[in-house]
């Protein structure tokens, strides 16, 4: 009877893990993107669990494993792209309950995930296989509504963490310029 107990529960977490990663899967690279004339409007998707949780180290655990086990160059960067699209609407959330350290600190983070990705992207172009236009221009958009919130996360911080999310910043500019030279 302990055995059917102990099999029973693997086999729901092991379901229940599998049908959290294929939610997942369909969040990819879903942000809406609406151009109007010179405004532009992208969607960051919901950030989650935040990083003062105590589960957020599951959520990072589990993160690392699905970018571990997506082998397609292309399909990678989209995974990176979420991540950071995620991180980023993590750090809005922070800053709004005060935690400004925390917040620039992840959004340098997602920064670094952008930084991957479009370093995926070089790649996968390099090696023959160019990424979609409409891909194209969801990495370009998710660049300038980055720089959007680092700028806004930048008017509301007290002084002592400005350097990071200056940094931030300057990171940002790089890759539009990467982003822009490279398509």
């Amino acid at each position: 009877m302990r055995k059917f107990v102990i099999t029973l529960v693997s086999f729901i977490l092991i379901f229940l893990a599998v049908l959290v990663v294929f939610s997942e899967k369909s969040n990819i690279v879903r942000a809406q993107v609406d151009i109007r004339g010179d405004s532009v409007e992208y969607t960051l998707p919901f950030a989650g669990i935040l990083p003062d949780s105590p589960l957020y180290y599951v959520k990072t655990i589990r993160d690392n494993f699905w970018l571990f086990f997506t082998r397609d160059n292309m399909k990678k960067a989209e995974v990176l792209l979420l991540f950071s699209d995620r991180k980023t609407s993590a750090a809005q959330l922070l800053s709004k309950n005060g935690k400004w350290e925390k917040s620039a600190e992840i959004m340098l983070e997602a920064e670094g995930h952008f930084k991957k990705m479009t370093e995926m992207v070089l790649l996968s172009k390099n090696q023959g296989v160019s990424p979609e236009d409409s891909f194209v221009l969801t990495l370009k958009q998710s660049n300038k509504k980055h720089r959007e919130v680092i700028e806004e996360l930048l008017g509301n911080t007290p002084q002592g963490t400005r350097k990071v999310l200056e940094d931030t910043l300057e990171l940002n500019s790089s890759l539009a310029e990467k982003l822009n030279e490279s398509f």
